[in-house]
């Protein structure tokens, strides 16, 4: 509309729900739009409110696997998904060498294991070699 105000505003309050770790320490939530009933300023915005919603946290664990046996990292792991919240969605990124019987440990099925079923979490290799 080239420089021109619009009739009406534009609002675009985003998804609900975090969908990456990029919106981690965003706001989620709604907007409710209340509009003008009576003419002859119908139909224009009277206000608007935003409600927030309640967000699963997302937390990012480093785990510096050097040298590390596949029980201390199911162990170091177990401990650390016990000290969040329950309900968290849980990046774990794994540094350093890892034998190869050690990475059994980050199969999905291993790690949901350790989890709580609450957790929802992933594992990456950082500079993985083994």
């Amino acid at each position: 509309m080239k420089g021109r105000t619009l009739r009406a505003p534009v609002f675009y309050p985003g998804s609900i729900e975090r969908t990456s770790f990029a919106e981690k320490n965003e706001r989620k939530g709604y907007l409710i739009l209340e509009f003008e009933t009576e003419n002859p300023t119908a139909g224009a915005l009277k206000r608007w409110t935003f409600h927030e919603l309640p967000a699963r946290p997302m937390i990012q664990l480093d785990l510096h696997a050097v040298g590390m046996k596949g029980t201390e990292i199911q162990a170091w792991i177990q401990t650390r998904l016990f000290e969040i919240p329950q309900d968290s969605i849980v990046k774990l990124k794994v540094h350093g060498k890892i034998s190869e019987s050690a990475m059994a440990v980050f199969s999905a099925p291993s790690l949901r294991a350790l989890a709580p079923e609450t957790i929802n979490i992933d594992a990456t290799l950082v500079d993985y070699t083994y």
